[in-house]
């Protein structure tokens, strides 16, 4: 790819409770802006100051991962997606390369809740007609 070349990647993913943050690691060849949601969470590494004599000096480069965190304010319950916009500056090999989590919760009964259901189970267990006697067949 010629020098300044800017390629868009997405990833969209789901999360089925409510988020509470999380974290990516980036690494790209040469750097990388990286947007959720519409929203950009780090920029492609600046160019003052920037040999990119293998990748990005600094910022998100090829050598060592850069870690993004993912607040909570960018998530969404549902669909959500990762745009990661890979810049060529160097001209010669071009990727991407990242993994990460999110924190969620889901949404689980409270204890009084699951009591008093147990107890309304055990209350009509209690109070149900009883038969006297076993039929005995001959």
């Amino acid at each position: 790819m010629p020098n300044g070349t800017i390629v868009s990647f997405f990833d969209v993913f789901n999360i089925s409770g409510t988020p509470t943050g999380g974290t990516i690691s980036v690494m790209a060849d040469d750097s990388a802006t990286v947007i959720l949601n519409g929203v950009t969470l780090m920029a492609e590494a600046s160019m003052t100051g920037n040999t990119y004599a293998t990748c990005s000096d600094f910022g998100i480069g090829c050598l060592v991962p850069t870690i993004v965190n993912l607040p909570t304010s960018a998530l969404h319950t549902g669909s959500n997606t990762l745009e990661f916009d890979v810049a060529q500056r160097h001209g010669s090999s071009f990727g991407l390369d990242y993994s990460g989590f999110v924190r969620d919760t889901v949404p689980t009964p409270e204890p009084a809740s699951v009591l008093l259901l147990g107890l309304g189970v055990l209350m009509i267990g209690v109070l149900a007609p009883r038969r006297k006697g076993l039929a005995v067949l001959e």
